[in-house]
């Protein structure tokens, strides 16, 4: 009969001591799992803002890329001295004007070799490149001329125009005294401009650089949220 009143009471008393010895450990694992959830909670809501703001550059960059062409195509590095003769060219050939020899002087480069050699001369900024030239054309063709010269992409300045009417000896249709009727020369003078390598780059490489940095800690915030997994 005693052993059958102890056999229960023995049963109780070894389940209670288990309760007692593992009960703390359970808390103490339990509480380490939740730290642990909590830190990759943290880690994973860190890696997704750092994801909407690698997105939120890659848009600007693409909004933004249609902006840095057309800088690039106005504002060159280099003088690209050729593309721009082809344009000013086919604007004389479109408005019907004749033209003499275009005279050159890169000023830009002037600037530069000066800078390289003297510390306190700056090459900074937007440098010409002087286009000078004598042109023939009836006096609309010459206005139509210098409208067509603001809508080049090159971003370009007439620094000098000079109008005098054309007088010819001998044949065409002359008005009194000589003048081609309608006919006018002019001297003029432009400038085209490139921009500084490293002041044309400073726009494109702020993006660059700002994408890098956030897929940079986009790499760690995953490492990190690894780590504390394991």
């Amino acid at each position: 009969m005693l052993k059958a009143f102890l056999l229960p009471l023995a049963i109780i008393g070894g389940l209670l001591l288990i309760y007692m010895l593992a009960w703390p450990a359970y808390q103490d694992a339990r509480e380490i799992a939740k730290k642990e959830l909590n830190n990759v909670k943290k880690e994973y809501n860190k890696e997704v803002e750092i994801k909407n703001s690698i997105d939120k550059i890659t848009q600007e960059y693409k909004q933004n890329q249609a902006y840095l062409e057309v800088v690039d195509e106005a504002l060159p590095e280099e003088p690209q001295i050729k593309s721009f003769l082809v344009q000013l060219e086919a604007l004389f050939l479109a408005e019907g004007i004749i033209y003499d020899s275009i005279s050159i002087t890169n000023k830009a480069q002037e600037t530069r070799n000066l800078a390289a050699r003297n510390p306190q001369v700056s090459a900074t900024g937007a440098q010409p490149i002087v286009f000078s030239t004598q042109i023939v054309a009836p006096y609309e063709n010459i206005k139509n001329f210098l409208y067509e010269l603001e809508n080049l992409s090159r971003l370009n300045n007439l620094t000098s125009l000079s109008l005098q009417f054309e007088s010819r000896q001998g044949g065409g249709e002359e008005e009194e005294g000589g003048l081609i009727a309608n006919t006018m020369s002019a001297e003029i003078e432009l400038e085209a401009y490139i921009m500084e390598p490293l002041e044309a780059k400073t726009v494109k490489t702020q993006f660059e650089q700002a994408a890098k940095s956030a897929r940079t800690a986009s790499g760690s915030a995953t490492n990190s949220a690894t780590t504390t997994t394991k």
